[in-house]
């Protein structure tokens, strides 16, 4: 993947996400989805630069699903 200039790699990494996120929670209950979130977000705060990223400008048109997938 580091042959891909970062533009394309973000689109790709984005799909990636976007194509299989429903797939890989189906079946999984809101509170089985907040502990896998709650494990997974150590991981991504090792991997993302925080003090960068735009949280609130992130989920500024976010609407919350009434269930999960």
């Amino acid at each position: 993947m580091d042959h891909l200039p970062m533009e394309e790699r973000a689109a790709f990494l984005g799909r990636l996400v976007e194509e299989n996120l429903s797939a890989a929670l189906q079946g999984l209950g809101r509170e089985e989805r907040a502990t896998l979130m709650n494990s997974l977000l150590p991981a991504i705060a090792r991997h993302f630069p925080l003090d960068d990223v735009d949280i609130l400008g992130a989920f500024a048109d976010f609407e919350s699903p009434q269930k999960p997938d």
